[in-house]
């Protein structure tokens, strides 16, 4: 009952993809997101009152970012 050389082609391919998906997924620094949201804050003249609202629109920037980044990479 071993397992049949196309089922062995099989999950060698499956965990190839596992792999290369792994390798080509990349994971963003905060500064690199914090540079990249002041450069949309000027593009778009973007000014917050407080840092403490500059600080949540950059968590909600980073959360679309994030997600964006996830969907793309499928």
């Amino acid at each position: 009952m071993g397992l049949s050389r196309e089922r062995i082609l099989i999950i060698f391919v499956l965990v190839l993809d596992v792999c290369l998906c792994q390798i080509t997924s990349r994971t963003l620094s905060d500064a690199y997101i914090s540079e990249k949201h002041d450069l949309w804050m000027t593009q778009y003249g973007r000014v917050y009152k407080t840092n403490a609202e500059r600080e949540m629109r950059l968590d909600v920037f980073k959360k679309n970012v994030e997600f964006i980044e996830s969907f793309n990479s499928f």
